[in-house]
Order: C-alpha cells, then sequence, then structure tokens
C-alpha cells in the first residue's frame, strides 16, 4: 500500500471514502431525499448521498500512489444502470435506518464493484460485513426509533412517487476536510476506460447545503439513463516501443479518397466450448493467413478472447498495416468481444449490452462522407425462449439510432453494419431486424444462394457447435448507402477449405472456423444514381421457401376462405347506425363546451380497429381542458336533453366514465383533461407523449386506449389479416371457454396484443397460416418468465413481479402487464388450449377449434359461488365485488393447499333463492396430485374469502352470498342457463321467471344470514356457514380503526394490541406497530383486515373495538 506498508497493520480512515455519490439528475427528481437527510441524518452536512464501496478507506496521504493501479482495475467493469425503487430500513438495537434501497435485479454488478475494489484493500472490510448476506447496496438517509420508524417508512414512500434509473459510469475517492468535515471529491475513476483518473483542483469544496453532490466539474458523463456508447482509444504498433500504443490521428490524412472498400466480417470462434479439439491457435493462423492474401481495407472479428486477440497482435503483418480498436489490455473482449482492424485510421467507440454482448463503432472519413461501420454479435438461440428475438431488436435498434437515427436523414452518413446477426432467413420478425433504409449485400448479389454462413452440413465445427443441425446465413453485411454513393460490386464467403492439422499425434481436417466469413467490396460512385428503398417481396412464392410442408399446405387460399367465413363482423347496417350514434355525441357534446375547438371525440378499443362484433358497444373518449368534475356534473344533467341517454354515471373508478345509449348503441363515455401545453383542436398522435405526460392519472388512463389503438394501427403490417385473426381468436377463446378478464383469462385487449404479435412477425402469411401460427407460439411461450408484447423500437421496459404468471404489456407507454388477473390454473388451461387448438391444426380439424368446450365435463369436482340481493344496483356492485376478488382465491387456495380452481367465465341462473336477483358461478376444482388419501379441507380459505367481501365498505344488507362443494355426479341439473352479459332490470325478471320455478321475487328488504345445512346426501354438497359478520350501524372496520391508532395523535399505537384469528391456532395477539412491520412480514403479510377482532389498550386492559360485540369506544 505504498507508504502505508511500513506499518505494522495497513491504516484506515474514516474521514475517507471510495463511493458512488447519486448524480444531480436523480437529486433533482427524488427532491424528498435531501429533505430527509436534512431532518434525520447527522452526517447531512458531512457528505453528499452516496452508494458506499470501502468506508473507512486508506488515510489520504496515500491516495497519489494508489491511483494507477484503482484505475487500472476499474476499466475492467463497464457502466451500467441501477434503480432506486424506495425506501427500506434496518433494525439496530437501539432504533432503525431508514435507506434509500437499490433494486435487488441490480445487486450484482455492484457486489462485483464493491468486491473488486475490496480485493485492492483487503483490510477494508467494513461495507461487505455489516450485513450477513455480504454486500448490501444502499443510501443512508436517517436515523429513527423504533415507534416512529414504520410510520415513517410509510411516509417516505408514499412520497417517493416511481422508481429512479440511475448510470453508474465512475467511482469517487472523498475525503472530509477542515473543521467542518465536509466530504470533498478528491479523484473520479471512470468505469472500463483506460485513462487516469479526474484530479480535481485544491481547494475544493463540495455544494452539499442545497445540492448535495460532487461538482459537476467532476461529472464525466451526466450519468443518466439510455445507451451509452464509450469513446475508445485507437491504437497502431510502434516500432521503436515495440508494443501497441493510443493513436490519436494528429499525423494521419483525416479524409481518404479510395475507389473501392473491401470489408471482411468472421466469427473466428472462441475456445470456450471443446477446447481440446478444435486447435485454436493453428486454426488462428489459418484465418491470419486468409486475411493476408485477401489483403482487405476493414475487418471485423468476432468471438476475440483475450489469448485470440493477441495471437493477432503479435502478427508481423498486422503490425506493419493496421490500426486496432484494442490493445493488449483486451478490456473490451472480455470473456469475450469484437475487433476491428482497418488499413485507414478511425475513431472507436462502444456500447456493452450485457456482459458479454456489445457493439464497437469505427468511425471512418472517406471521400468527405462519414462512414461508420458497427461490429455486432447478437444475442444467439442457444438459451432458447421467446425473448431472444426482442433482444435481437433492441440490439439492432441501438445500432440503428446511434450510427443512423433518422430513415430520412440525408446528412451524408453511410453505414456498413457487419457480424454475427445469429438469425437466419426467413426466421422470426427477419423483415422488423433489418431496417427498412438497409440493403443486404448477399441478397442484392446473389438473390437465388441461400448464403449460409453456418452450415453443419458441410463444416465439421458447425456440426460440432449447433444443437439444431439448421443450416443458416447468421453472417451478414449490410448497407445503408444514403445517396447512392457506395454500390456492392462482389461479395463472397471466404474459409471454406479444410485444412489439416494434428490433435493428439492424429491427422484431422478441420475448418478455420464453425463460421465461414464473409468478404463484400463495395465500389464508390463519383455520380452516385440514387437507390430505390429496399422493398421486401410479399409473394406467395418468397414465403414458401422458407415453410415446411405443412405450414405451406395452410397457405391454399380455400383454407382461409373457409376460416373467414366463421368470422363474424359488424353488418354494414350496424355500422352505419355506430357512426351515427358517434356524430350524435359529438354534437350533443357541443352544447357542454363554448365551442367546437373547445374539444374533440375519438373512438378507441374493438370499434376503432374495426374488430368489433354485432353486440359490442363503441368506446369513446373525450378530450378538453375543463376540469373532470365539471364535465360529468354537466355531461350527466345535459346530454340527456340532445337526444343521448345517460345510463350510468362511474365517476369513482380507476377510468371514469357515463355509459351512454344513442338508439339502440351502448357508448362508454370517458373524459380527458389535457395540460395547458396542448390545445383540444389539436390531433393528438404518438409523438404527442411528453406533453401528455403532464396529465393526471385518471387522464392519462382515459386516454391510454385511444394511444394503444394508435399504435396498433402503426405496426400491424396488414390490417384486414389483424381483423380477421382477432375475430377468429376471440371466437375460439369463448368456444374454450378462456375468454374474460375479470374471470383470470384474458379479454379482447390481452388477445388483440397477441394477435398483432403474429402478424407483425409474419407480414406476409395468410390468415389461416397466422391462426395456426398463432397456437404454435404461444403453446411454447414461457409464460413464467417472457413477457409477450408488440414488437416495438425500443423494446418495452419492463420488470416482472412476483405474482405475474402471465405477462402481456400494453401496446403504449408506460408498459404494464394487462394480464395480472391471471393465475396459475388459468395460465395453465390457456396453454393447454393453444397446444389443443395446434393438434386440430394438424389434423386439419378446423371445426373443432369453435366446437363449444363442456366446462362441467372437465373437472371431478366443483365450487358453487351464489350471490343474491334485493335490488338489480346492489346485484350489480355484489357481481363486482366477486368477480374481482375470485383471483385472490384461487391464488390462496394454490398456495395454501396446491390446490387450482379453474373458473368458467360465465354466469348461471339460480334454480332455489329467496331473492329477486341472483346468479351462480362455477369453479372447477383441480386437487393436488399426490394427496396421501387424505381429505382436502380449505373451509377456512373460503369463510376468510366471504369474509373479505361481506366486510367491505360497498356490501350491503341487502347482499348475500354462498359458497357450496359439489361432486361432479351431483350438480344440479338445470344450472346451463346463461345469464347474458348486458341485462337490465325488466331482462333479468324476463330471464329468471322463464327458466326458473322456486324463484321468489319479492321485493321487501330481506336481510342477510346465512342457513346451515349438512350433507343431503353423501358427497353432494357442503354449506359452509359464514362466520364473520358484517358491521352494522356505525361500528367502523377494523382497518379504519388501525389507521385511526397509527395517526390519530391522542393515542399512542405502542399501547395498542390487535387480536386476530389464526387459521391454524385459534385466536393471537400482535401489536399494532407489529402489525406491518418488515422484519416480521412473512408472520403477518397475509393477514386481512376481516381477520381482526379486537384492539385492546394494553396498560388498561380495555378491549376498545370488538367486532363480535360490536364495541368501539374510539368515537
Amino acid at each position: 500500500f505504498g507508504k502505508g506498508a511500513m506499518h505494522s497493520e495497513p491504516q484506515k480512515d474514516v474521514k475517507t471514502a471510495l463511493c458512488i455519490p447519486l448524480v444531480s439528475d436523480v437529486l433533482k427528481r427524488g427532491k424528498i431525499l435531501n429533505d430527509i437527510r436534512r431532518k434525520h441524518d447527522k452526517n447531512f452536512d458531512c457528505w453528499m448521498p452516496h452508494l458506499k464501496l470501502l468506508n473507512p478507506f486508506i488515510p489520504e496521504v496515500q491516495f497519489s500512489e494508489n491511483l494507477p493501479r484503482i484505475q487500472e482495475a476499474l476499466t475492467t467493469i463497464e457502466p451500467f444502470t441501477i434503480t432506486l425503487t424506495g425506501f427500506g430500513s434496518f433494525f439496530r438495537k437501539r432504533g432503525g435506518i431508514i435507506y434509500l434501497a437499490v433494486s435487488e435485479a441490480d445487486f450484482a454488478p455492484l457486489r462485483q464493484l464493491q468486491s473488486l475494489c475490496q480485493s485492492l484493500f483487503p483490510h477494508c472490510t467494513e461495507v461487505s460485513s455489516y450485513e450477513v448476506d455480504g454486500y448490501f447496496p444502499h443510501v443512508t438517509v436517517g436515523g429513527f426509533t423504533k415507534e416512529e420508524l414504520p410510520l415513517k417508512l410509510k411516509e417516505f414512500n408514499k412520497q417517493w412517487s416511481r422508481p429512479i434509473t440511475m448510470l453508474v459510469s465512475e467511482v469517487s475517492l472523498c475525503a472530509q476536510q477542515g473543521k467542518s468535515h465536509k466530504a470533498v471529491v478528491k479523484h473520479v475513476f471512470p468505469l472500463g476506460v483506460s485513462r487516469p483518473p479526474a484530479e480535481l483542483p485544491e481547494p475544493q469544496v463540495a455544494k452539499q447545503q442545497e445540492t448535495q453532490e460532487p461538482e459537476k466539474s467532476v461529472r464525466v458523463s451526466r450519468g443518466i439513463v439510455g445507451p451509452i456508447f464509450n469513446k475508445l482509444p485507437t491504437y497502431r504498433f510502434d516500432d521503436g516501443e515495440g508494443r501497441w500504443l493510443e493513436d490519436f490521428g494528429k499525423d494521419k490524412e483525416k479524409d481518404v479518397n479510395i475507389n473501392k472498400l473491401q470489408i471482411i466480417t468472421w466469427n473466428v470462434l472462441f475456445d470456450k466450448y471443446h477446447k481440446e479439439c478444435i486447435a485454436t491457435e493453428q486454426r488462428i493462423q489459418q484465418i491470419l493467413s486468409i486475411l493476408k492474401e485477401k489483403n482487405p481495407d476493414v475487418v471485423g472479428l468476432c468471438e476475440i478472447t483475450q489469448p485470440i486477440l493477441m495471437d493477432f497482435l503479435r502478427d508481423p503483418w498486422i503490425q506493419q498495416n493496421f490500426f486496432v480498436s484494442e490493445s493488449e489490455l483486451g478490456t473490451t473482449v472480455s470473456p469475450y468481444g469484437q475487433v476491428i482492424l482497418s488499413r485507414h485510421y478511425f475513431t472507436t467507440i462502444s456500447h456493452a449490452f450485457s456482459k458479454n454482448k456489445r457493439v464497437t463503432v469505427g468511425t471512418f472519413q472517406f471521400n468527405q462522407r462519414t462512414v461508420q461501420i458497427p461490429v455486432v454479435h447478437l444475442t444467439s438461440n442457444y438459451q432458447g425462449g421467446h425473448a431472444l428475438f426482442q433482444k435481437r431488436l433492441s440490439q439492432l435498434s441501438t445500432v440503428y439510432d446511434k450510427c443512423c437515427p433518422d430513415e430520412n436523414e440525408a446528412t451524408g452518413r453511410d453505414c456498413f453494419v457487419i457480424g454475427d446477426f445469429n438469425f437466419g432467413d426467413g426466421e422470426e420478425g427477419e423483415d422488423l431486424l433489418i431496417r427498412s433504409d438497409f440493403d443486404d449485400s448477399w441478397s442484392t448479389l446473389h438473390p437465388e444462394d441461400p448464403g449460409f454462413t453456418f452450415d453443419p452440413e458441410t463444416n465439421c465445427l458447425a456440426a460440432l457447435m449447433t444443437e439444431s443441425g439448421r443450416r443458416r446465413r447468421l453472417d451478414r453485411i449490410i448497407f445503408r448507402a444514403l445517396e447512392g454513393y457506395w454500390k456492392p460490386t462482389e461479395i463472397h464467403m471466404i474459409g471454406t477449405q479444410s485444412f489439416q492439422v494434428v490433435i493428439d499425434g492424429v491427422g484431422q481436417n478441420l475448418f478455420p472456423s464453425d463460421h465461414y466469413g464473409l468478404s463484400c467490396t463495395f465500389e464508390f460512385l463519383e455520380t452516385p444514381t440514387r437507390q430505390e428503398k429496399r422493398v421486401v417481396d410479399q409473394s406467395p412464392e418468397s414465403l414458401l421457401q422458407h415453410l415446411d410442408e405443412f405450414e405451406k399446405s395452410l397457405c391454399a387460399a380455400k383454407i382461409s376462405n373457409d376460416l373467414l367465413q366463421k368470422c363474424v363482423f359488424e353488418t354494414e347496417e350496424g355500422n352505419r347506425q355506430r357512426q351515427v350514434a358517434v356524430d350524435t355525441l359529438k354534437k350533443a357534446l357541443g352544447a357542454i363546451f363554448d365551442t367546437s375547438n373547445d374539444f374533440r371525440l375519438y373512438t378507441t378499443g374493438s370499434y376503432a380497429l374495426g374488430i368489433h362484433g354485432p353486440d359490442a358497444d363503441v368506446d369513446c373518449v373525450c378530450v378538453g381542458i375543463m376540469p373532470r368534475d365539471d364535465f360529468f356534473n354537466i355531461a350527466a344533467a345535459v346530454l340527456g336533453t340532445q337526444g343521448v341517454k345517460v345510463v350510468r354515471v362511474v365517476s369513482q373508478s380507476l377510468v371514469p366514465a357515463i355509459q351512454l345509449q344513442v338508439g339502440s348503441i351502448d357508448i362508454d363515455l370517458s373524459y380527458a383533461r389535457l395540460p395547458a401545453s396542448l390545445k383540444p383542436e389539436a390531433q393528438i398522435t404518438l409523438q404527442s407523449d411528453i406533453a401528455l405526460q403532464k396529465m393526471d392519472e385518471k387522464s392519462i388512463r382515459s386516454l391510454n386506449g385511444h394511444m394503444d389503438t394508435l399504435t396498433l394501427t402503426k405496426v400491424v403490417p396488414n390490417l384486414k389479416n389483424f381483423r380477421a385473426l382477432v375475430n377468429l381468436v376471440r371466437k375460439w377463446a369463448k368456444a374454450k371457454g378462456v375468454y374474460g378478464n375479470r374471470f383470470g383469462y384474458l379479454g379482447g385487449y390481452g388477445w388483440s396484443i397477441l394477435a398483432a404479435r403474429i402478424c407483425q412477425l409474419y407480414p406476409k402469411a395468410p390468415v389461416a397460416l397466422l391462426f395456426y401460427k398463432f397456437f404454435r407460439t404461444y403453446a411454447k411461450w414461457a409464460w413464467d418468465g417472457v413477457p409477450a408484447s408488440l414488437i416495438l423500437s425500443p423494446s418495452p421496459n419492463y420488470r416482472s413481479k412476483p405474482h405475474d404468471k402471465f405477462v402481456i404489456l400494453s401496446a403504449h407507454k408506460p408498459y404494464v402487464n394487462i394480464s395480472r388477473n391471471v393465475t396459475r390454473s388459468t395460465c395453465d388451461v390457456m396453454v393447454a388450449a393453444f397446444t389443443e387448438a395446434e393438434n386440430y391444426f394438424k389434423n386439419f380439424d378446423f371445426c373443432a377449434l369453435f366446437t363449444q368446450t363442456d366446462f362441467f365435463d372437465l373437472y371431478p369436482s366443483f365450487l358453487q359461488l351464489t350471490t343474491e340481493a334485493v335490488t338489480l344496483s346492489e346485484f350489480h356492485s355484489l357481481c363486482g365485488l366477486v368477480e374481482s376478488r375470485l383471483p385472490s382465491l384461487m391464488v390462496t387456495l394454490d398456495r395454501s393447499h396446491n390446490i387450482m380452481l379453474v373458473p368458467e367465465a360465465t354466469q348461471y341462473i339460480c334454480t332455489k333463492s329467496g331473492y329477486p336477483y341472483h346468479c351462480c358461478y362455477y369453479l372447477g376444482i383441480v386437487p393436488p396430485a399426490v394427496q396421501n388419501n387424505q381429505p382436502v379441507s380449505f373451509g377456512a380459505d373460503i369463510l376468510d374469502f366471504k369474509g373479505m367481501i361481506s366486510n367491505m365498505n360497498s356490501f350491503t344488507p341487502g347482499m348475500a352470498i354462498t359458497i357450496k362443494r359439489f361432486k361432479k355426479e351431483n350438480l344440479p341439473k338445470d344450472i346451463k342457463v346463461a345469464i347474458p352479459a348486458t341485462m337490465n332490470a325488466e331482462e333479468y325478471e324476463t330471464t329468471t321467471t322463464t327458466t326458473t320455478t322456486t324463484t321468489t321475487t319479492t321485493t321487501t328488504t330481506t336481510t342477510n344470514t346465512t342457513k346451515t345445512e349438512g350433507k343431503t346426501k353423501e358427497g353432494c354438497y357442503v354449506d359452509i356457514k359464514d362466520h364473520s359478520q358484517k358491521a352494522s350501524g356505525g361500528l367502523a372496520d377494523s382497518e379504519s380503526i388501525y389507521n385511526r391508532v397509527l395517526w390519530d395523535s391522542q393515542f399512542d399505537a405502542a399501547e395498542f394490541v390487535m387480536g386476530y384469528l389464526d387459521r391454524f391456532t385459534g385466536m393471537k395477539e400482535i401489536a399494532v406497530l407489529g402489525f406491518r412491520d418488515p422484519k416480521v412480514r412473512d408472520e403477518t403479510e397475509f393477514i386481512p383486515f376481516h381477520r381482526i377482532w379486537y384492539f385492546k389498550h394494553v396498560p388498561s386492559g380495555i378491549i376498545m373495538w370488538d367486532r363480535k360485540e360490536k364495541i368501539n369506544l374510539f368515537k
């Protein structure tokens, strides 16, 4: 440790630290952080907010001699991003610490960085030994007592609006200075860059009182989210020094005039696999021999490791003729990467997609034009999964956006993207991966030649490395020649001949690599001819050459025509009536606003996309500058006088809406209040994103339907085929009982997103082939870990949540999971339905696709859930409560007993009921695979579910809920009478009186009592008595009491305990402050409020609130 080495023990100083200060943009967006620290952090005036790496650290006098080795070590770590998610807490003996948390998904790079730093200074172990699990990255914000910590934690997290992402591109070396002990940034070490650390002039005082950050002069980059391209040195061999040195191009011609440009790309095959039998050293020498023979201008090499790099850099021919993008240090080829060799000077930038994947870009000046040559090695298919296509699209989009951000930008910036693309012709989404303003050199010059650069049939190394055995054209040279100055004149594969090599004393024939290289020559035209934009071949012949025999048979026109006959579209007359209804509504809205320029009406959803059926309603959103409450109040009063019937106003939902009726057409009208920067008369487009983000949450949700419609119509290549596919998919889903978001399946929106993705992937396919690809793709989809989304650029960013079983992302930002109601059981049912449909296709049994599935034949036993109410409004409210909570019941039984409940996505009429309004839901029961011959009892879970429903504020005495369990053979005989989805009171009464004989139609108020019955026949049913009682009169519910104890200053929450009913051990007590304590979260997280029976004041022993005795002393 330099001077410190003379001491008997290495020295440490608590006033120094190696850390990552939070950048200014993060502090501005998370202003609450400094507000909290100013009040609660005793070190606020001393330290800026930061992530510790090492503290205590070496004394300041030892800084200068240790700088070089710190910088050298940090060049091996590439910049990365972290997400600050919110606040968490540590508990100590006398209190606790609240900290700003880093997402656990980002722990790995931070722990790698901290471990590297600690390896340099092994005596500085304090930071990594704080916690049992090792280094725990966090930003400390303050200390609190045990009593106030849970309240403060809840308060702070409410104020932290959303996660903030920050780029970690440098590490700071800090030391406290002077009497004030204020920390000063002394040195900055950029990550992944081999250059001296940035040293600050003395004296330097950090401005911490307001911004709490290092001086802006310290910043090497802004450090905020986005693809970061690092500038790297270019190297040239120095004969005098005998090594590769940085070359800044000072003595070189900045612009080179050339007539021809020869480019070679080659994946040279690293020796990570089968090292003992692929003779890497001999192969690299063979590759060098071929390169010398071809004598190219620019070479892009993939799968270069440190040893392979050294083989190239030691070669005299390379040393005498080429600039290179990497030196002997090999920082960009760990564990492997790409290298550029060029006879002409170039500058280099690089971006790491991940630990193993990056792009290296060389920028040249040829003939007074800027030419960029990115060398890529995209994600391969070795690990399987449908996310790989999305990764490749994201990687290429990053390259396009950096090198040529605008397809129509005629700036003189030409681009040649070369390397291993890791996808072949005709594969998933190929047309989307190659941007329309790029041409493929091989396809341009050899349109009839497949050009397999990875060919297991002819190359023994490819046969050794492949798992599928497929021949593929993985390597490409695609080019963008603006104004037509560059023209490919010749392209061919290299390394196609084997050579003799001796392995373990045995002579063998090997190829230079498992990939064949590509050599392409471009001619520079003095008088360019503007090239036509690349046109994708849409002919049936182009499609057929990439399909198997069965898929080719589905392209027959008759099959698609037969399927189209099964589509149910709205008639022309129906569409005319809908348009008249929309026009009438628009005219009526004019009576609300001052002028027609003060609002705009958009249709959304299935009607706007043209995928609606005869029974669908019309979704509309009105945008204007009027406050939402004013709009709803005026609309409810005025629209009824303008020929529009107001059925219902739902103003308190997540998406407030007015249900209207114009003639026979039902319309759902929502409202979005525009920000001041947008005028109502302006057309809202996808480019309005930034302005729309300033709207309130309900307005954003209301407008999302319109934005999703715009996105879908933009990205779907063939709207006619898309509409037909969605129609067929929805008809199939309804027939198989897997349609309905409220029952844990997918609604129309979810099915539309899945169908749109298939249309994107196969833009040339006829309807029959799209329908088959739909089932084939999603039957094999990894639903447990891979989101399904539209193919967008940039690709949607979404972090899966623990409870996500089936993730479909919305079409438009912010991307959310629109299938969050799907449970394990409904996911399994849908995947099984996909597989079944794929088999129907393979047997050409198309009629079976739409044959109605008999739900009641599928399961050995069922739950019957009956909802009953006195009035129609109470009935609708109760059905909404039950349907919204059904997924929670399904998840509970799955977790507790490994029992899967499968709902039938239909309501049924009750055969016996004492209420005028009633219906039944049925759920199939799939018992655990192994039961040890013991009956499975889940009565307590059913009671919890019923208690949860009956304790909700919207549950009234005029409602009742009953749950029974039936064996299949004992189901009621007349249950298969479905209630239509939309029904008014008159229609309901007509249906119930004609289908049941024992329905009581009294309209007097009925009290909510539940009759307890035993089994009327062995195994027939069990009626579970509801022991949880509805709090009546003025008795407040348990959640209200809990919140009051916490927040009302006249009560000391530390003096109260709650009694709750444990499902296994009976009544238990827990402290109010411990109920949501993170340290006992596993014990209390799933205790619902309806299981809390009393609140007790411990010092006096008085029961202050009792559910059973209906006591409330908190009044």
